[in-house]
């Protein structure tokens, strides 16, 4: 599934440079609409309903050019859903800056929506958060008092491919780092309890798991704006929110934040 993501990427990508290329050695081409329509179409499907990752070096690129297509289909609501997935992946002035914009009313929906979540999402870095539950298995969790562990928040689910095939280098990353006041929390999407609860014991996941029938309407799935997983957070010893995109270089941000103070 890796393999297949990133050749998705890299191929939407490349169809993305052609068609740029073509604008600018052609720009009256009647040719160029043609090409247009299935670009479009190819870069919604890849970074919008399948929301595989956008690189994040082209993300400035692809907002310009993102940017002239809306003056000439103002309409489209593809290109608005394609533009809050493209914010995200900005430098954090920039990203915050495009997602105010598109949450007010001028943009469509269900884009707006979607760059409100996201604003609201990004403005928790930086800030306390507050997360208290019982487990699972009858334990109370409350982030409150964890505070002098750098803690790892995996919204995840037995039936998410990605969640499951990156569990066992999280359990080996639990081992190593666990004597040094690392812990992980865990918030399924699970609807079904007797299934989550066999593929706990069948992996020995010794931490904490949240659960409620509803799946991913679940309420913290609901307060945190959890639309799609895996999403990893961590959180540093002071109980801050540090990172939102915790499986990105996820080793090398927890052995960091494990040297803080």
């Amino acid at each position: 599934m890796e393999k297949f993501g990133k050749a998705r990427v890299e191929t939407a990508m490349s169809v993305f440079d052609r068609a740029k290329d073509f604008a600018t050695q052609f720009p009256h081409s009647t040719h160029f609409q043609e090409i247009q329509g299935p670009l479009i179409e190819n870069l919604f499907y890849v970074f919008g309903a399948i929301g595989l990752p956008i690189p994040r070096d082209r993300a400035p690129e692809l907002e310009t050019w993102i940017r002239r297509r809306i003056v000439d289909a103002p309409g489209d609501s593809r290109l608005s859903m394609i533009l809050v997935r493209v914010a995200q992946a900005l430098p954090p002035p920039r990203k915050e800056t495009v997602l105010t914009e598109l949450s007010q009313e001028s943009t469509p929906e269900p884009a707006r929506t979607q760059a409100a979540e996201a604003l609201r999402t990004y403005k928790r870095l930086g800030r306390p958060l507050e997360l208290k539950f019982t487990a699972l298995d009858g334990r109370v969790v409350d982030l409150a008092t964890l505070k002098g562990k750098v803690v790892l928040i995996d919204f995840w689910s037995t039936t998410c491919v990605p969640c499951v095939r990156e569990m066992p280098d999280l359990k080996k990353l639990y081992t190593k780092s666990n004597p040094q006041g690392f812990e992980v929390i865990g918030i399924t999407l699970d609807e079904d309890k007797n299934v989550l609860q066999r593929f706990i014991q069948k992996e020995q996941l010794t931490w904490p798991q949240y659960y409620d029938p509803k799946g991913s309407q679940n309420p913290l799935a609901q307060e945190f704006f959890i639309r799609s997983i895996p999403v990893v957070w961590l959180v540093d010893r002071h109980g801050v929110l540090r990172h939102l995109d915790g499986r990105e270089d996820q080793e090398r941000k927890i052995e960091e934040l494990l040297k803080e103070n």
